[in-house]
């Protein structure tokens, strides 16, 4: 947030006083965002400004929200993107150009269709070979200040997932190779807790990682696919869409 504001709010409105703000100040504003960012974090931004000034009118420096008075200017909205899965051409090209320690992740998203916080939290335990299921029961996330955690996966629900042999073959070498790391992370929040239930809710767990740092993209150069999108798993060509 006080990244979107440094350099996105203050360069734009910072000179501009509350009572200036009007229909036409904001219909600039709009329009100089969107030639700054994408439509998906101007929506953002516009966030950021609505709570700003309902700030203003709590400490009666407004007498309303311009936002709310000027409905003729409409928020900027995301638009929808399709997404495309990723062709076996990419994945082939992404698995390649990885460490050789890192390419069970692809396995990981192809075989499982995993998120990648979920891939960096599964552990060893978690592949039952017996049964030929894997249970997906926490991610790897990290907060605002770069500290990481583990945490349920996303919607709050675990699942189990079908272990193909093919799949199943290739964990076992894995393992094998590369032997899986304890990881002892904080539960839900990273940050300290200030009474008896948040220390129970957040003690830490430890966890044997079959993936013990981050994804690195590909050798540098590589035509096949930004490496910006390996970072991010809600861009279109993002690494959650293998086929």
């Amino acid at each position: 947030m006080a990244s979107r504001i440094n350099n996105h709010l203050i360069p734009l409105l910072g000179e501009v006083a509350l009572r200036d703000i009007d229909a036409s100040t904001l219909r600039t504003f709009k329009a100089t965002l969107l030639t700054r960012v994408e439509d998906s974090t101007a929506e953002v931004i516009w966030g950021h400004l609505s709570s700003i000034l309902n700030s203003a009118v709590d400490d009666q420096r407004l007498l309303r929200n311009p936002l709310k008075v000027h409905k003729s200017v409409k928020a900027p909205r995301a638009k929808e993107k399709k997404a495309k899965a990723w062709s076996r051409t990419t994945v082939d090209a992404v698995r390649e150009h990885l460490q050789e320690r890192y390419r069970f992740a692809v396995d990981l998203g192809l075989g499982l269709g995993l998120r990648q916080g979920e891939a960096f939290g599964l552990a060893e335990d978690d592949f039952d070979f017996k049964n030929m299921i894997v249970r997906i029961r926490r991610q790897l996330r990290w907060d605002t200040k770069g500290r990481p955690y583990f945490c349920l996966p996303k919607g709050g629900k675990t699942r189990e997932v079908p272990l193909s042999p093919s799949l199943a073959a290739r964990a076992r070498a894995h393992f094998r190779r590369f032997p899986s790391t304890a990881c002892t992370l904080p539960w839900r929040n990273p940050e300290p807790p200030t009474n008896a239930l948040e220390e129970r809710q957040r003690r830490p767990i430890t966890v044997q990682l079959v993936l013990t740092t981050s994804w690195r993209p590909w050798t540098p150069g590589s035509p096949v696919i930004s490496t910006k999108s390996l970072s991010s798993p809600w861009r279109p060509d993002g690494a959650s869409l293998l086929p």
